[in-house]
């Protein structure tokens, strides 16, 4: 009897600590990365106890009306490892989760600007919330705008150049500038003429610098000073960026005289953009004729800059594959920049291919790359010909 009675007791501390070992199972978020983002940013949240499969995100924000508690869902997200789970911020969400509802509405609801909470939903429970911002594509256009130097220069504490040693000067120089990937190492080189009179050594101050979107400075990251003597190289400063993404620096390099007394001014803006694209190929028409041409248009929502060239490829749908069609077509090898909320056209003249635009569904496919990330994508837009 006593045995019995103690393997009882074993069976009910099992049965607790199984329960306890379910509760602890619920995922649990660490933080997400990046911390805000806009429709179209590649998005990592990490933590533990996500599923293989099957996780739900669900958002919470008051312009989400569609459900009382004020909720919407991405659903059936992987995690390969259990403690990250990447996904590409939808701009449409769905009203419902496959691990809490049965019925679904075939629904799509927009995604909501602001602040927001997010959790992940699995079969083995609900995580913590936390907090996500969703902003617009609302790339700060100063940084591509070349019009605006002489407002420019002066919200910024450098003296404007002078041209007396850098550009057209003496002075040749390699600087980093532009849209650039987080974490980017940025540099600047000098390399005097040879024709240079170097009686009297150069001393250069270079800096790199955080600001705000209207430029106005927000910290120091790094300074240097070198001394300019001979006919050779010099690497005034190098630092790696910090992996944060939709930030602004100043990488800049004076020459100074006497007393401190700046002689000149070299200055490059960096800017690094959220990590995703977001863009999208329409075309002017769903249905065309055998001797039509269709019309499409590829627009950048922004937040950075992308760029392309003209070449595009055809599809056919067979037997519910998509096989690329051998067209013979020209294309000049150009490099296109598209700044956000910009557009750009081309055509496609399907008189030109009468052996290949028979009646069927066809696609056309291009590929962009987002500038001042690593990031490339396919788009693609479908059409029919009858």
């Amino acid at each position: 009897m006593k045995l019995k009675k103690l393997i009882t007791i074993c069976f009910f501390w099992l049965a607790l600590l199984l329960i306890a070992g379910c509760n602890s199972s619920d995922p649990v978020i660490e933080n997400i990365e990046p911390a805000q983002g806009f429709v179209g940013t590649v998005i990592t949240i990490h933590g533990s106890g996500f599923t293989m499969s099957g996780n739900d995100i669900e958002f919470v924000h008051e312009d989400l009306t569609f459900n009382q508690d004020n909720t919407a869902y991405y659903q059936s997200v992987s995690s390969p490892d259990g403690k990250s789970i990447t996904f590409t911020l939808p701009e449409y969400l769905a009203a419902g989760a496959p691990t809490l509802h049965d019925a679904i509405p075939d629904i799509a609801i927009t995604m909501p600007r602001g602040e927001i909470q997010i959790s992940i939903i699995s079969t083995t429970g609900r995580s913590n919330p936390v907090n996500f911002t969703i902003r617009e594509a609302d790339l700060n256009k100063n940084i591509f705008d070349y019009d605006n130097e002489d407002e420019f220069w002066a919200c910024v504490e450098f003296d404007g150049p002078t041209e007396k040693w850098f550009n057209p000067g003496p002075l040749g120089y390699g600087i980093s500038t532009g849209p650039v990937p987080p974490g980017s190492e940025v540099s600047i080189y000098v390399t005097p003429d040879q024709k240079m009179e170097l009686d009297n050594p150069l001393k250069i101050k270079a800096k790199l610098t955080h600001r705000d979107e209207n430029w106005a400075l927000m910290e120091e990251l790094k300074s240097s000073t070198v001394t300019v003597d001979s006919v050779k190289t010099y690497n005034v400063l190098t630092a790696k960026l910090p992996e944060n993404q939709g930030e602004y620096y100043l990488l800049t390099a004076e020459i100074l005289g006497e007393k401190g007394k700046v002689l000149d001014t070299l200055l490059s803006k960096i800017y690094v953009p959220l990590q995703g694209i977001s863009a999208k190929l329409t075309t002017d028409r769903e249905v065309y004729g055998p001797q039509d041409t269709v019309i499409f248009r590829l627009v950048n929502y922004g937040p950075t800059m992308i760029h392309f060239g003209r070449p595009f490829t055809v599809e056919a749908e067979k037997n519910g594959e998509w096989v690329e069609l051998p067209l013979d077509m020209f294309f000049t090898m150009e490099l296109i920049m598209l700044k956000p909320e910009e557009s750009f056209e081309q055509s496609l003249n399907l008189e030109d291919f009468p052996e290949h635009f028979k009646e069927g569904r066809y696609r056309i496919v291009k590929q962009v790359s987002g500038e001042g990330t690593d990031l490339q994508e396919k788009l693609s837009v479908e059409f029919e010909v009858r």
